[in-house]
């Protein structure tokens, strides 16, 4: 069986015109002609010449017609043959060759309709009049619905429609991709490479309304520290209906918070909160550091006197050197218990803690983030009250210059999130405001049990966005093997921008196999060396194939395009092909108003002065209170209440209250 190959080559008309008539036409005049004048007259008087046939033919029509066209009479036949012979093989030139070209390119064409390629949906353009009207419609602060772009099924999924009997959309048709707030709390999952518009096109568009939403709380960590991401919440909370407070903490900017992360939480929590934040796997000083600080994290809780004094400087002045312990806190210890537990933990060898100190060290001791986890007079962020008043937590951090410090910091914001989670599962705390978790390159804030989290997360209305490069990000030496697979399982939809290589790769497999019609041609025919003739054979064929939706190769894409899992208007899982939108950096606030508002919302966040617990209001009951403004901060501090415990001082503040009792 020869296939031909006439459809893969191009034949120009000029090429078609010169050996498939010209040439072979004036062969067969050529031939007709010569074979007319050698043997038109002899073969007339053969004829004539017939004993019973000659006169009757003499005296026919037939006669009177040869002699006119006799020409013809050679040129026809030889003409058929040639135009056969050339339509039966591409051998030989003819007109039957060059009209098997085009008949094989007319079944082509009909093939190609048959099954269009998937192409992806038009522009969003916000600023468009109608993208504005549909904004202004569906896209409130406090809707329920965030559009992000449009989307479009793959052909083959409308295939498939056809073939069961339903009435699918056209293959043109596209719909608009909204994200239903019950739909985010189940967490969401973007994959792109650096530039393919994970920022612009689909955290953004949603950060901007969560941020001026007076139903939903956001927290945001943003490891890249630039002004884009902090601009879109600043312009959501100022076109907000009502205010909403902001708490900001950051590495470089003099608006920021402080932050003590064992002001909420009891023993348990505490240490899963130090300990999760670092990078710590070693499988004897692990669980020895862990034993560790769950005994002193009790004595601290137990312990009125000890209680509310403790804060990250003085934990590592604990872990330096543990007999401090007894001299600092055996006054201050009622419990024989916790006594004897007291100078158990003294008589620990510095060696075995050095690198939990470590990792606490590279905070307390970085004197550029003092105004952070040294500043006990500060303004301190309670991270359960700002969610409760549905307000927004924005964590500017500068993991380029600071990386362990940045890790450390929002794994223990991620920690306080399932802190929060815990309470609303037991009931201690209302879920009525929703949160939502922006993770920019959150790979570097997961650990072990990141996924437990995310379960917990799920019912309690705290859904997350977690964005990353690559599942390379995903592969830690704090992270399971199997961290990667539970947390593909663990969020419900999935965005794929521009990606390549493996991550490209696993991407094609999460999208799946469709089954796919495919209709083929074969035209060929039964021919040997010697034999030019053959034999044609010409068929259609169709079979039913599973191909991959997306080929590794077709995630090159250009920023605002994209490939996702999502949920349609019928609450039905799909796969399609996106476009989105992206929120330009001229719709934001200016660098002044920014100051502006960072500077306003920093007042709304009582200062910690002597004589104020710090646990105080940690969990607030009754009707919210009233944000402390410009106009209403106090010129003064208040005055001091009289002392019922130790309190939160310096570096010295333990050594001086045992000093004075």
């Amino acid at each position: 069986m020869i296939t031909h190959e006439i459809k893969k080559a191009k034949y120009p008309l000029k090429k078609t015109l010169i050996f498939d008539f010209l040439i072979p036409l004036g062969f067969v005049l050529g031939l007709a002609r010569y074979l007319d004048k050698s043997f038109a007259r002899p073969a007339l008087q053969f004829l004539v010449n017939l004993p019973v046939l000659g006169i009757p033919i003499f005296k026919s029509p037939f006669y009177t017609f040869y002699v006119e066209f006799h020409y013809f009479f050679f040129l026809a036949p030889i003409l058929i043959a040639m135009c056969a012979v050339s339509y039966r093989t591409a051998r030989i030139p003819g007109p039957g060759r060059a009209f098997r070209r085009f008949w094989q390119g007319l079944l082509h064409r009909d093939m190609s309709k048959d099954s269009p390629p998937d192409s992806f949906p038009p522009v969003f353009d916000r600023k468009a009049e109608k993208t504005r009207q549909m904004l202004v419609k569906y896209g409130s602060p406090n809707s329920k619905f965030r559009i992000l772009g449009y989307y479009k099924r793959f052909v083959s999924d409308i295939d498939t429609d056809i073939r069961q009997g339903k009435k699918p959309e056209r293959y043109s048709d596209f719909a608009v991709l909204t994200l239903k707030e019950e739909q985010r709390f189940r967490h969401m999952q973007v994959v792109g490479n650096t530039g393919s518009g994970k920022t612009y096109s689909l955290l953004a568009p949603m950060l901007i309304l969560d941020a001026g939403s007076s139903n939903l709380a956001t927290v945001t960590i943003n490891p890249k520290a630039d002004l884009y991401f902090l601009k879109v919440l600043a312009t959501g909370a100022l076109h907000a209906r009502e205010k909403i407070p902001t708490a900001l903490v950051s590495f470089n900017r003099a608006e920021s918070l402080a932050y003590d992360p064992l002001l909420v939480g009891d023993a348990d929590s505490l240490t899963k909160k130090i300990l999760n934040s670092s990078d710590i796997t070693h499988p004897h000083f692990r669980p020895f550091q862990e034993t560790w600080l769950m005994n002193f994290f009790r004595i601290m809780r137990t312990e009125k006197e000890i209680d509310g004094t403790i804060m990250l400087k003085h934990l590592y002045r604990y872990l330096k050197g543990p007999g401090r312990l007894v001299d600092d806190l055996r006054d201050k210890c009622k419990d024989p218990e916790n006594l004897a537990q007291l100078h158990d933990l003294a008589g620990t060898s510095p060696d075995s803690l050095s690198g939990l100190a470590a990792h606490i060290g590279c905070m307390v001791l970085d004197e550029s983030l003092s105004h952070i986890f040294d500043n006990p007079n500060g303004r301190n962020l309670n991270v359960r009250e700002v969610i409760s008043r549905s307000g927004n937590i924005y964590l500017d951090l500068d993991a380029a210059s600071k990386g362990p410090q940045a890790r450390a910091l929002g794994r223990m914001i991620v920690m306080e999130l399932q802190l929060l989670a815990g309470a609303r599962q037991a009931g201690k705390d209302s879920s009525h405001i929703g949160v939502q978790c922006y993770l920019d390159e959150f790979g570097s804030f997961a650990y072990n049990g990141f996924i437990d989290m995310l379960d917990k997360c799920r019912s309690s209305r705290i859904g997350f966005v977690l964005a990353h490069q690559s599942m390379g990000n995903l592969k830690r030496e704090n992270l399971s093997g199997s961290f990667k697979d539970e947390l593909v399982d663990n969020t419900y939809q999935k965005f794929f921008l521009n990606i390549n290589d493996e991550t490209a790769a696993w991407a094609s497999r999460q999208l799946g196999a469709r089954k796919v019609i495919k209709k083929s041609l074969a035209i060929g025919q039964m021919t040997d060396k010697t034999h030019i003739h053959g034999r044609d054979n010409q068929t259609v064929t169709f079979r039913e194939e599973l191909e991959p939706y997306v080929l590794p190769s077709e995630f090159s894409l250009s920023k605002g395009y994209g490939f996702g899992i999502i949920e349609n208007g019928a609450e039905q899982s799909i796969k399609a092909v996106l476009r989105f939108g992206y929120v330009h950096p001229d719709e934001l606030c200016s660098d002044q108003e920014l100051k502006d508002f960072l500077e306003r919302a920093l007042l709304d966040h009582p200062k910690c002065n002597d004589g104020r617990d710090l646990t105080a209001g940690a969990l607030p009951e009754g009707p919210k209170k009233k944000p402390i403004g410009p106009k209403d901060e106090p010129t003064e501090d208040p005055p001091k209440a009289k002392k019922k415990g130790p309190n939160r001082k310096g570096d010295d503040g333990i050594d001086q209250i045992i000093n004075e009792k």
